[in-house]
Parts: structure tokens; C-alpha cells; sequence
């Protein structure tokens, strides 16, 4: 980020012989803090970006173990299913008819 500091912008105002009046400033004063202004905006753009991107990986990450966290438990209701029918069979019982 940005270090405190100060940058100095001049600006002059000069009465031309027609009495209009002409305001000019230091161009590189301003150009020192437009530079500044953008290089803050950048960096937190980056941070931003970066940000989003683990954000999207975690995300991604959180839908896998929770599919695979789902898979697994249907396929422990399953199992449990089977050799609850399979006792049943061996018992003479119909599965059907609980």
C-alpha cells in the first residue's frame, strides 16, 4: 500500500492583459499523484483478484468433500441395506414385507 508522504501540487494564477485570469498547475505534481492513485488501485485489484481466486478454490474444494462425504454414507446406507435384506432371506422373510 501506499506510504504516507506528500506530494505538492502548484498552481498559479496569472492576470493576462485583458484582465482574463489563467490558472496553471505543476504537471508533474499531478502526474506524481494520479501515479500514486494508480499504483494503490493496482495493488488492491491484485489482492482483490487473488483473494476471489482461493475463495473459488475453497469453494471447489468444500463441493468435493461434501460429494464425497454424501457418496459415502449412501454407500454405508447401502451396505447396511443389503445385509439387512440378506439376513431376512436367510431368516425365510420376504424384504417386502416388514
Amino acid at each position: 500500500m501506499a506510504k504516507n508522504g506528500a506530494i505538492s501540487i502548484d498552481f498559479l494564477i496569472k492576470e493576462g492583459k485583458d484582465g482574463l485570469k489563467t490558472l496553471t498547475m505543476d504537471a508533474d505534481g499531478l502526474k506524481k499523484a494520479m501515479e500514486s492513485v494508480l499504483k494503490v488501485t493496482n495493488e488492491t485489484q491484485n489482492r482483490l483478484q487473488s483473494f476471489t481466486a482461493s475463495s473459488v478454490g475453497f469453494l471447489a474444494a468444500n463441493q468435493a468433500a461434501s460429494q464425497l462425504a454424501n457418496t459415502l454414507m449412501k454407500r454405508k446406507a447401502d451396505t447396511h441395506n443389503s445385509k439387512y435384506v440378506c439376513q431376512l432371506k436367510r431368516r425365510g422373510r420376504d424384504s417386502n414385507s416388514w
